[in-house]
């Protein structure tokens, strides 16, 4: 479907138009010969395909056409007038001049990354601040669910309060009820207020994402992280993301990083120190019973595969949610008791100036290292544990 809007400018403008809720982005580039007079009378049309970020896509601006007959059905909204010699240019985007002009290159999301990249300082604009930390803000939250979790803290005096850290950590399935403990231990203890790096699939979902902003997180981007760096800030950031969350059968435990090297990056970049953590318990807290491969191989998914709609909008099937039992036939997660043990600052001084692909890669196989022993340890100071009650073993069976 075609809308039909006539855009009046003054001066060679790039102009942004949008429609709420379905994305729609409108970016004619003026020729710089077209007099004023002839811009004013210009009709552009645009199809209303929606894309995700840094996908190529070929737009074309049609025009002129008569302006009487321009009856734009778009509830539109003008978001921003910048002038065309301040218009960040990319090549992404082919949009062609009206005028029968030479074609001109265009990243229909240079604009948004220019914006981060030109301005990391005012990050009351991207990234609130948080007046109240968050562990106060939710403390009868994080007592609740201490009593119910019964949550066992290991090495927390390997903080240094005084420096700032990377936290990385390993994610457990559809759980994050351990992030909060261990925030909320790490603010009680040390002192520590951590703003954690959220995946985008946290902030597609309406309530929810405020919930996650409440909590100090942020978009899970180097911008941000970069950002926050820059301000000392404590970061904790999984490099699973939600590949890890929507984990399927048999991979408990497991770290599924890929071939994710922008954490140990930044770090080195900005002379953070990496501290590693495991949290167990958590994955035992919720049975898988259809994970992303059950989907994909039902017929629907095999029509999302065909068509490439999986790969389009699921990436592939990893933003796929398994089915889970907890409690009783409840998806509400059984009362298992959490264990949280901190590993050992990894200084990445040692790697300072090298940001070659070999050294990223042995930087982030020692972190993967070191979480991996921290998972093991963990699990056998919980096979010696004997203060878990027999009323959360009878819950924890059912």
């Amino acid at each position: 479907m075609l809308w039909q809007q006539v855009i009046p400018v003054e001066a060679p403008l790039l102009v942004r138009l949008t429609r709420d809720r379905l994305g729609v982005q409108i970016f004619p580039f003026l020729h710089p010969e077209q007099t004023e007079r002839e811009v004013n009378h210009h009709v552009f049309l645009l199809p209303t395909m929606r894309r995700r970020p840094g996908s190529a896509r070929t737009l074309t601006v049609f025009g002129p056409h008569r302006r009487a007959g321009a009856q734009g059905q778009l509830d539109r909204r003008i978001d921003e007038l910048r002038p065309l010699d301040q218009s960040p240019l990319g090549a992404r985007t082919r949009v062609r001049n009206a005028r029968g002009g030479a074609p001109v290159q265009y990243d229909r999301y240079a604009r948004r990354n220019a914006k981060m990249k030109t301005r990391p300082a005012a990050l009351s604009d991207e990234i609130p601040d948080l007046p109240v930390p968050p562990p106060t803000r939710f403390w009868w939250a994080n007592q609740a669910l201490r009593w119910y979790f019964a949550p066992e803290y290991l090495h927390l005096d390997r903080v240094d309060a005084k420096r700032p850290t990377l936290f990385v950590g390993n994610h457990s399935v559809f759980n994050v009820f351990d992030v909060m403990l261990f925030t909320d231990a790490l603010y009680r203890e040390r002192g520590v207020s951590l703003r954690s790096l959220a995946d985008r699939a946290h902030f597609k979902v309406p309530l929810w994402r405020d919930l996650v902003v409440q909590q100090g997180g942020v978009l899970g981007t180097r911008e941000n992280c970069a950002a926050l760096m820059r301000r000392g800030e404590n970061i904790l950031v999984f490099p699973g993301g939600a590949r890890e969350v929507f984990k399927r059968k048999g991979e408990a435990y497991h770290l599924v990083w890929k071939e994710r090297f922008g954490f140990v990056r930044l770090a080195i970049d900005h002379g953070y120190t990496i501290t590693p953590y495991a949290t167990i318990g958590a994955e035992e807290s919720l049975d898988i019973l259809l994970d992303a491969s059950d989907y994909l191989r039902s017929p629907i998914g095999r029509y999302l595969k065909t068509t490439g709609l999986a790969d389009r909008y699921l990436r592939g099937g990893e933003e796929l949610p398994p089915l889970v039992r907890g409690l009783g036939l409840t998806p509400w997660p059984r009362p298992e008791k959490m264990y949280f043990l901190v590993g050992k600052p990894i200084d990445m001084a040692n790697y300072q100036g090298r940001s070659d692909g070999r050294t990223l890669r042995r930087a982030r196989d020692r972190v993967c290292r070191s979480l991996k022993q921290l998972i093991a340890a963990a699990h056998k100071h919980r096979a010696r544990d004997t203060t878990v009650g027999t009323v959360r073993r009878l819950l924890n069976r059912l």
